[in-house]
């Protein structure tokens, strides 16, 4: 990884990284804090102290990295607003979220993906939001510190 400052073209950080792709989410953190540290942006309070927040879910995104690549894959087909792109991303979704049952953004993505069908008329609104519903409320089940599925439930 190096990050490079563009107008004159600096180094500014570099290392290699090494890891197991089970490995993948606590890699990636280590190297966003490893970054941080050295631009001197100094740690959260909760992780300068060695102390959780309380009611804060430290759960990675996805255990399943098929899982996650479903996910990420899903978003990008949602925000083509299409018919054809709601309907890859709601199979990819429903493929996150088989793979892993306790995958809270999978949940929250399958509740906005409920939500832009019925905003945009692809299904109608009741019967999107009330499916969308029940879909941000397993989301919060599982990870109650998403502001973003508290917002689609509001």
């Amino acid at each position: 990884m190096q990050l490079i400052q563009v107008k004159d073209q600096m180094h500014l950080f570099a290392c290699k990284y090494h890891a197991e792709l089970r490995d993948y989410f606590t890699l990636m953190s280590r190297a966003a804090s490893d970054v941080a540290s050295s631009l001197g942006i100094p740690r959260p309070p909760d992780e300068n102290r060695g102390m959780a927040v309380p009611g804060k879910d430290r759960r990675k995104p996805a255990v399943d990295l098929a899982a996650y690549s479903d996910f990420i894959q899903a978003r990008h087909f949602l925000s083509k607003f299409s018919a054809e792109g709601f309907a890859k991303a709601k199979k990819l979704l429903e493929s996150a979220l088989a793979r892993d049952p306790e995958f809270a953004l999978a949940y929250d993505a399958m509740s906005d993906f409920y939500w832009y069908v019925g905003y945009l008329g692809f299904m109608p609104p009741r019967e999107a939001f009330s499916a969308g519903m029940r879909y941000a409320l397993r989301a919060i089940e599982i990870d109650n510190t998403r502001a973003e599925t508290h917002a689609l439930l509001g």
